[in-house]
């Protein structure tokens, strides 16, 4: 009984005593799953040995009458109460050691802008991680391709001021490579972008995109 939680809690002492990253203990995952299943099974045999006790005790009432009540015997809510905690501690920490490791992933990949995984990083990932960090990177390097915004350059969210949303309005301008290396498409009249102030001014200026205020759809 002691050993309740204590899984649970040593998963997120390995991420604390961890400079990056531990190595994915997916035996002490399975094991703290494993009790997690256990509580449960005993909240479930104690919720049937309560229904069957109330409806013994309702049954034998004098006069016939029946009594109902939803609270479980006094003698049941000790170990009802430590069955749902222990359940619930270990819930909280396997979800927080794996957010802390995928958030961990994100970091990762937003700093570097490399899609190639350290081996000395690789190592410590679960096969399902890695799998998260291949879709991951896709992700981030389509919306790079189709906005011209390096996730990894600008950290930050975007002021408002830096960045407006422009109409192509003349044909004839096609791609452009902006100062950040990023390549931006304006080659259909009518489309939309939301884009870096800086790397459009001037075409702003020639004719070629019209800025969108806040009265334009």
């Amino acid at each position: 009984m002691t050993d309740y939680g204590n899984r649970g809690k040593q998963l997120i002492l390995d991420l604390k005593n961890s400079e990056f990253l531990p190595a994915y203990n997916e035996d002490l995952v399975r094991l703290t799953l494993q009790e997690c299943n256990l509580h449960y099974e005993e909240l479930s045999d104690i919720h049937h040995a309560t229904t069957a006790t109330t409806s013994t005790s309702t049954s034998s009432a004098g006069g016939g009458s029946t009594v109902k009540t939803n609270d479980p015997p006094l003698e049941y809510k000790p170990p009802m109460s430590l069955h749902a905690a222990a359940l619930e501690r270990n819930k909280r920490c396997l979800l927080a050691y794996h957010s802390y490791r995928v958030d961990r992933m994100r970091e990762m990949r937003r700093e570097t802008a490399n899609a190639v995984i350290p081996n000395e990083v690789r190592s410590m990932l679960s096969e399902a991680e890695l799998e998260f960090y291949t879709e991951y990177d896709r992700l981030v390097s389509d919306f790079s391709v189709e906005t011209g915004i390096s996730v990894g350059s600008d950290l930050s969210p975007p002021e408002e001021y830096n960045y407006i949303q422009v109409r192509v309005v003349k044909a004839g301008l096609g791609k452009i490579v902006t100062d950040s290396g990023g390549t931006l498409s304006f080659e259909t009249v009518g489309s939309t972008h939301f884009v870096r102030r800086v790397d459009v001014e001037q075409l702003v200026v020639q004719g070629f995109l019209e800025q969108i205020d806040g009265s334009h759809a």
